[in-house]
Protein backbone atom coordinates (compact mmCIF):
# COMPACT_ATOMS: atom_id res chain seq x y z
CA UNK A 1 0.00 0.00 0.00
CA UNK A 2 1.32 3.10 -1.19
CA UNK A 3 2.33 5.39 2.20
CA UNK A 4 0.31 8.44 0.62
CA UNK A 5 -2.79 6.97 1.43
CA UNK A 6 -2.11 6.00 4.71
CA UNK A 7 -1.14 9.53 5.68
CA UNK A 8 -4.79 10.58 5.71
CA UNK A 9 -4.87 13.34 3.01
CA UNK A 10 -5.14 13.52 -0.78
CA UNK A 11 -8.16 11.23 -0.54
CA UNK A 12 -11.60 11.84 -1.92
CA UNK A 13 -13.42 12.51 1.67
CA UNK A 14 -17.22 11.14 2.29
CA UNK A 15 -19.48 10.85 5.46
CA UNK A 16 -21.28 7.92 5.72
CA UNK A 17 -24.71 7.37 7.74
CA UNK A 18 -23.76 3.76 9.94
CA UNK A 19 -26.02 2.24 12.78
CA UNK A 20 -23.64 2.07 15.90
CA UNK A 21 -23.30 -1.99 15.86
CA UNK A 22 -21.74 -1.81 12.74
CA UNK A 23 -19.53 0.68 13.44
CA UNK A 24 -18.56 -0.21 16.51
CA UNK A 25 -17.80 -3.55 14.84
CA UNK A 26 -15.35 -1.81 12.34
CA UNK A 27 -13.76 0.28 15.27
CA UNK A 28 -13.28 -3.11 17.36
CA UNK A 29 -11.86 -4.63 13.71
CA UNK A 30 -14.17 -7.69 13.62
CA UNK A 31 -15.61 -6.65 10.31
CA UNK A 32 -13.04 -5.99 7.26
CA UNK A 33 -15.68 -4.88 5.12
CA UNK A 34 -18.68 -2.68 5.21
CA UNK A 35 -21.32 -3.83 2.58
CA UNK A 36 -23.28 -1.75 0.81
CA UNK A 37 -25.92 -1.70 -2.01
CA UNK A 38 -25.05 1.51 -3.28
CA UNK A 39 -21.64 3.37 -2.91
CA UNK A 40 -20.23 5.25 -5.71
CA UNK A 41 -17.43 3.56 -7.59
CA UNK A 42 -13.64 5.14 -6.95
CA UNK A 43 -10.20 3.80 -8.01
CA UNK A 44 -7.98 4.74 -4.88
CA UNK A 45 -8.42 4.52 -1.23
CA UNK A 46 -10.73 6.95 0.56
CA UNK A 47 -11.63 8.75 4.11
CA UNK A 48 -14.68 8.14 5.16
CA UNK A 49 -16.34 9.84 8.55
CA UNK A 50 -18.54 7.75 10.38
CA UNK A 51 -22.20 9.22 11.07
CA UNK A 52 -23.45 7.28 13.44
CA UNK A 53 -27.15 7.51 13.54
CA UNK A 54 -29.71 8.42 16.02
CA UNK A 55 -29.94 7.70 18.88
CA UNK A 56 -26.29 8.14 18.82
CA UNK A 57 -26.09 11.05 16.06
CA UNK A 58 -22.63 12.27 16.69
CA UNK A 59 -19.32 11.67 14.09
CA UNK A 60 -17.34 8.91 15.89
CA UNK A 61 -13.85 8.75 13.67
CA UNK A 62 -13.36 8.03 10.33
CA UNK A 63 -12.16 5.08 8.27
CA UNK A 64 -9.60 4.41 5.14
CA UNK A 65 -11.22 2.32 2.80
CA UNK A 66 -9.50 0.71 -0.02
CA UNK A 67 -10.73 0.52 -3.28
CA UNK A 68 -14.11 -1.90 -3.32
CA UNK A 69 -14.99 -4.63 -4.03
CA UNK A 70 -17.87 -4.67 -6.71
CA UNK A 71 -20.03 -8.02 -7.37
CA UNK A 72 -22.99 -9.82 -7.09
CA UNK A 73 -24.24 -10.15 -3.38
CA UNK A 74 -23.27 -14.07 -3.54
CA UNK A 75 -20.37 -13.67 -4.29
CA UNK A 76 -19.55 -10.62 -1.68
CA UNK A 77 -21.26 -12.88 1.05
CA UNK A 78 -17.70 -15.32 0.78
CA UNK A 79 -15.81 -11.93 1.94
CA UNK A 80 -17.41 -13.07 5.78
CA UNK A 81 -14.80 -15.57 6.66
CA UNK A 82 -12.61 -12.94 8.61
CA UNK A 83 -16.25 -11.30 9.56
CA UNK A 84 -17.11 -11.94 12.87
CA UNK A 85 -20.34 -9.25 13.33
CA UNK A 86 -22.42 -9.70 10.05
CA UNK A 87 -24.32 -13.28 9.08
CA UNK A 88 -25.04 -14.67 5.54
CA UNK A 89 -28.94 -14.17 6.22
CA UNK A 90 -28.50 -10.78 7.53
CA UNK A 91 -26.35 -9.48 4.27
CA UNK A 92 -28.99 -11.95 2.21
CA UNK A 93 -31.52 -9.73 3.74
CA UNK A 94 -30.06 -6.83 3.32
CA UNK A 95 -29.07 -7.71 -0.41
CA UNK A 96 -32.48 -8.56 -1.70
CA UNK A 97 -33.53 -7.64 -4.86
CA UNK A 98 -30.12 -6.29 -5.50
CA UNK A 99 -27.38 -7.69 -8.43
CA UNK A 100 -24.62 -5.27 -7.77
CA UNK A 101 -23.60 -4.81 -4.33
CA UNK A 102 -20.38 -3.13 -2.74
CA UNK A 103 -17.37 -4.40 -0.02
CA UNK A 104 -15.40 -1.41 1.23
CA UNK A 105 -12.13 -3.09 2.43
CA UNK A 106 -10.83 -1.33 5.24
CA UNK A 107 -7.21 -0.20 5.65
CA UNK A 108 -7.02 1.95 8.90
CA UNK A 109 -9.47 2.88 11.94
CA UNK A 110 -9.55 5.83 13.73
CA UNK A 111 -12.06 6.37 16.92
CA UNK A 112 -12.27 9.78 18.16
CA UNK A 113 -11.45 10.53 21.58
CA UNK A 114 -14.01 13.60 21.37
CA UNK A 115 -17.22 12.48 19.27
CA UNK A 116 -18.73 15.33 17.07
CA UNK A 117 -22.34 15.67 17.74
CA UNK A 118 -25.10 16.41 15.63
CA UNK A 119 -25.53 19.67 17.57
CA UNK A 120 -22.06 21.09 17.47
CA UNK A 121 -22.28 20.81 13.71
CA UNK A 122 -25.30 22.25 12.90
CA UNK A 123 -24.20 25.48 15.44
CA UNK A 124 -21.10 25.48 14.02
CA UNK A 125 -22.55 26.30 10.40
CA UNK A 126 -20.87 24.33 7.85
CA UNK A 127 -23.95 22.85 6.18
CA UNK A 128 -24.01 19.69 7.52
CA UNK A 129 -27.09 17.44 7.65
CA UNK A 130 -27.01 13.88 8.49
CA UNK A 131 -26.92 11.28 5.22
CA UNK A 132 -29.64 8.89 3.98
CA UNK A 133 -26.34 7.46 2.96
CA UNK A 134 -23.47 8.77 1.84
CA UNK A 135 -22.48 11.53 0.80
CA UNK A 136 -19.25 12.86 -0.55
CA UNK A 137 -17.40 15.88 0.78
CA UNK A 138 -14.93 17.12 -1.44
CA UNK A 139 -17.44 20.29 -2.54
CA UNK A 140 -18.23 21.37 1.13
CA UNK A 141 -14.98 22.46 1.59
CA UNK A 142 -16.40 24.09 4.78
CA UNK A 143 -17.66 21.32 6.59
CA UNK A 144 -14.23 18.71 4.93
CA UNK A 145 -12.11 21.34 6.79
CA UNK A 146 -14.18 21.54 10.04
CA UNK A 147 -14.00 18.08 9.96
CA UNK A 148 -10.38 17.84 9.55
CA UNK A 149 -9.20 20.41 12.53
CA UNK A 150 -11.80 18.36 15.22
CA UNK A 151 -9.94 14.65 14.57
CA UNK A 152 -8.71 13.78 17.67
Amino acid sequence: MNDIYMQDHNLDVYILSIHHGSADALYKGIKPHEFRKRFENYFNPIKVYLYETIPIGKITGYIIFDKPIIDNPENLINLLEKNKYDTKDKLNNYFLGVNKAFALPVLKIIKFNKEISLEELKSANVGFLPPMSYIKLNKNIKLNDYLKKKEI
